[in-house]
């Protein structure tokens, strides 16, 4: 029996909530580690008992959506996605849940998938890696590289070529052709060769995996991350499942999902403005942009969290979404243009959720979830515990707030829990940190210039004075002069002399010092930039999964001394 096709809505009720009287959002501030290390919230160990804790809150808690039960809406999600076994029954294997836009993880992100495993595994349950390919994204990765000529680490920012425009949803944008691939993999590798030879080594596996045609770019970038993880010496996770969003979007539970949206456009704008507010407050955002800007009504209708993929002639953009009544029982679901216009969509039964959500899926309108309502899905519909990072911890008590919200006779106490798991494992760079290690003294001597330029001439004959010999800035008698003058002055000064006088003469040979030193000015600013351009690639976290090892990551989740990067 299929338990999509034998879902039935005998009769929907008046589900209109009401924001329940003093509810308040419970922020949350997670900081992503500052030097190498893990943060993980809580323990690993405990994410099984979590995660069961979280089923029985969710099975037990006769939470019904768009009219139907919850645990229909799974039995029904379970069917669509199967192999992917949605726990519908509280004795099942648990099923834990990250995701992340499918771009070149960093540690950061990546470690996710190593905690959920593990703690899939040790409960016996599985992982499942939901591909947020729905998205926009900046496909650049960082990778330090030596500047030609002068011989300065910096990061360069490179990007594989023919993978579409940055504002085309990554779903839609194609995966690059060999030759793009190649050169992009021997481009990284001419990059990184000089400073990480090892590491530049290794890149050769990447070459071994070639795009497929008609491949779009986010399903190659996630094929290309789990060659990576299964081919090292130490294999990464390999036993977790993929779902991209795009496939989500296409089930029967996801458009009931948006018709409990749509149904109920105002009371949810009413609630998710109202968390939003609460959020900015918390955190001291005074740009109404941040984390997500409010929901809108306006003569066009009432928006949701969603948005529509819409083809506008060799391009595809992501349309706003919004609802609007017609005539009391029925629902357009429209488009906002960028003039501020809806197109509509599609019009559906208002007072029949479960018919409109298979309106949906005859017209095969791709709708896709923004990241509040997807990840609510995930929570509420398919898994037992879903692992953040620090960003998406943040904002995900917007989503507890709108789930106690929604159903404050089941999570009016308690809303289901999700897990905290990020890294920050820096590249060792050797020359890099060199540079860099020179930045507290060459910033002090850059300041020292105009109020203390004596100590520019004493930095010259000691700290300095090798390199500075081969820069050719010498100390002259002059300059010794001036030095053992101002002492002088300032000795007088200590001694109870006239400050005035003095200060005005101290100001007159400070100005001298400084016009002689102007040679050693123009090399300490150079080099002052040198370093910081060193200091960004020794403490950039966002390098791509690729200049590591998974047994890397693998021995910060045992808490085992691990070495950086490289």
């Amino acid at each position: 029996m299929s338990h999509c096709e034998h879902l039935w809505l005998e009769e929907y009720p008046d589900q209109d909530f009401t924001l329940p009287a003093g509810l308040r959002l419970k922020a949350r501030f997670d900081q992503p580690p500052a030097g190498p290390g893990l943060l993980v919230q809580p323990a690993v160990a405990q994410w099984p008992a979590l995660a069961q804790a979280n089923r029985r809150l969710l099975l037990q808690g006769k939470v019904s959506m768009a009219g139907l039960p919850l645990v229909q809406i799974r039995r029904c999600l379970r069917e669509e996605l199967a192999p992917l076994p949605v726990p519908v029954r509280l004795e099942e294997p648990l099923l834990l849940a990250t995701g992340h836009q499918p771009v070149l993880y960093h540690p950061g992100v990546w470690v996710k998938l190593f905690a959920g495993s593990q703690a899939a595994e040790a409960s016996g349950g599985q992982l499942v890696n939901v591909v947020v390919d729905s998205d926009t994204e900046d496909l650049a990765v960082p990778v330090p590289e030596v500047e030609p000529g002068s011989g300065r680490v910096r990061l360069a920012r490179l990007v594989v070529q023919g993978t579409g425009p940055d504002h085309v949803p990554l779903e839609r944008r194609p995966a690059p052709d060999r030759a793009a691939w190649r050169a992009f993999v021997e481009e990284a590798r001419a990059r990184v060769a000089p400073l990480l030879p090892e590491a530049a080594v290794r890149l050769e596996r990447l070459s071994a995996v070639e795009p497929d045609a008609g491949e779009s770019v986010a399903r190659f970038f996630s094929r290309v991350r789990r060659a990576w993880e299964a081919g090292a010496s130490q294999p990464g996770p390999t036993q977790y499942q993929e779902l991209p969003v795009s496939r989500l979007s296409q089930t029967l539970a996801f458009r009931l999902w948006l018709m409990e949206w749509a149904t109920q456009a105002s009371q949810w704008r009413e609630a998710y403005n109202e968390a939003l507010r609460q959020y900015r407050e918390l955190h001291k955002l005074r740009s109404r942009a941040n984390p997500f800007p409010d929901l809108e009504a306006t003569d066009e209708g009432v928006e949701i969290p969603f948005w529509c993929l819409v083809d506008e002639g060799g391009g595809w953009a992501r349309r706003p979404v919004v609802v609007r009544r017609t005539g009391g029982s029925r629902l357009e679901l429209r488009a906002l243009t960028p003039s501020g216009t809806a197109e509509t969509l599609i019009e559906v039964a208002a007072d029949d959720p479960l018919e409109g959500a298979r309106q949906l899926g005859r017209a095969q309108l791709p709708f896709r979830p923004k990241a509040i309502p997807m990840t609510l899905f995930v929570r509420l519909v398919m898994a037992d515990l879903f692992i953040h990072g620090t960003g998406g911890a943040r904002y995900e008590t917007i989503g507890d707030f709108l789930m106690a919200a929604r159903w404050p006779e089941a999570f009016g106490r308690a809303v289901p829990r999700y897990a905290v798991a990020t890294a920050t494992l820096p590249l060792a760079v050797p020359a890099a940190q060199e540079q860099a290690a020179r930045l507290p003294l060459l910033e002090g001597l850059v300041r020292s210039l105009e109020h203390n330029p004596q100590r520019v001439v004493a930095a010259l004959q000691e700290e300095l004075r090798e390199e500075a010999a081969q820069a050719g800035l010498t100390v002259d008698e002059s300059l010794h002069a001036l030095t053992a003058q101002k002492e002088a002055l300032v000795q007088q000064i200590q001694a109870g002399g006239d400050k005035k006088a003095l200060g005005q003469a101290i100001r007159a040979v400070n100005e001298e010092l400084a016009r002689r030193l102007e040679p050693a000015r123009a090399y300490l600013v150079k080099e002052l930039e040198a370093a910081r351009l060193a200091q960004a690639v020794v403490t950039e976290r966002g390098y791509p999964f690729f200049l590591y090892e998974p047994a890397q990551l693998w021995q910060l989740l045992a808490g085992e001394p691990t070495l950086e990067g490289g």
